[in-house]
């Protein structure tokens, strides 16, 4: 709007644009009109969490509008019970600031809102800005631990832990080690906003851990929790990601083991394939791989010729394998791209196959094409 930024702009102005459209081109208009003198109370910071007896302080800074010149009276309203509120300066002639000070020796635990009010005088001119107190008294009592159970065992190697909410905290703290006296500290977490956490990366399989948990506010740190242990178990299922990202579908298959209590690990075929001493340390084998076609920059779908007889190797010894992939036959199966190899053949049990011709979607419902 060419029209409107060729105005002269500046602070105490109302600007206004607006457009006419009843006609075959548009018209717009613009319109700047003076502020009246005013003054307008601010508070930096708007919010203060203390410990009691510790003083809050809150900056309030009178912003002046059109040379007013009237000296302002600072006053608060709506203090939490207890509170002694002062000004270092009062009353403030804007442009100017005073200082808030709020003693809270005898303000109980609590978390308030309240005004702090400008009045001009002579004019009479009523301003007001909100500000939040949070006070403290005294450290949290400790989380109790809720899950998973003391002594737990076979859990995923991401395992979901929980403990009680604490009233009047900022934050938890939480430690994992493989002792209990807690000097192997594998995971060390502080400031959490959650009464639930879930490992980044997975634990080491079959190992007990133990755990416990803190919670803080503006006076400290609780006491520990209790100390509980768990057991992780070993991973059943191995997920092989050879989809190239296109679409990355892992989560899908994560989510899905996860919902199901399964344990399981991740070989990206980025780094390579696995090898049947790879696969024999698991139960069972998730292959996928997408859409992708090969090429220079993108290898071809599915276990390759080296994957593909140890897998038959691993299903020979008693091993179970589920294969999802849009373009293995294609691209596995020779110039024609319909000759089931070996594996697809006396495996898969793949008699004879034919191109694809249709609109399809990968395991999380995205289209291929």
């Amino acid at each position: 709007h060419g029209d409107y930024d060729t105005q002269t702009h500046g602070l105490g102005f109302a600007h206004y644009l607006w457009s006419d459209d009843h006609v075959a081109t548009p018209d717009i208009y613009t319109y700047r009109t003076p502020a009246g003198t005013d003054f307008l109370p601010v508070s930096a910071p708007a919010s203060q969490r203390v410990c009691s007896p510790t003083s809050a302080q809150y900056t309030i800074d009178l912003l002046q509008f059109q040379a007013f010149s009237e000296q302002v009276t600072l006053s608060t309203s709506g203090a939490p019970p207890g509170a002694i509120t002062s000004f270092s300066v009062n009353p403030v002639t804007p442009p100017g600031s005073s200082l808030l000070t709020v003693n809270t020796t005898a303000v109980p635990a609590s978390s308030t809102s309240f005004q702090v009010i400008g009045t001009s005088s002579p004019s009479a001119i009523v301003h007001s800005t909100q500000v939040q107190l949070t006070v403290d008294v005294g450290v949290p009592t400790a989380p109790t631990l809720v899950a998973p159970a003391d002594g737990a065992v076979e859990l995923p190697l991401k395992p979901v832990l929980s403990w009680s909410p604490i009233l009047a905290t900022t934050g938890y703290g939480l430690e994992v080690a493989t002792d209990p006296g807690f000097t192997n500290v594998v995971i060390s977490e502080t400031a959490l906003g959650d009464t639930t956490y879930q490992p980044a990366s997975n634990l080491v399989p079959d190992t007990t851990y133990y755990w416990r948990t803190t919670a803080d506010n503006s006076c400290g740190t609780s006491s520990a929790s209790a100390v509980r242990n768990f057991t992780t178990g070993i991973p059943r299922v191995l997920l092989v990601d050879d989809d190239n990202n296109d679409p990355d579908v892992l989560p899908t298959y994560l989510a899905l083991l996860t919902t199901m209590s399964i344990n399981n690990e991740v070989w990206d075929t980025a780094s390579g394939e696995p090898t049947l001493g790879d696969l024999t340390n698991y139960e069972a084998v998730v292959w996928f791989s997408g859409d992708k076609f090969c090429s220079a920059t993108s290898p071809c779908a599915g276990p390759q010729t080296a994957a593909e007889t140890a897998l038959g190797q691993f299903l020979e010894a008693g091993g179970c394998a589920f294969i999802s992939s849009q373009d293995y036959l294609w691209d596995m199966g020779g110039s024609g791209h319909n000759t089931a190899t070996p594996f697809m053949a006396n495996y898969l049990g793949l008699a004879s196959a034919i191109s694809d011709n249709g609109d399809y979607t990968s395991v999380d419902g995205r289209n291929v094409y």
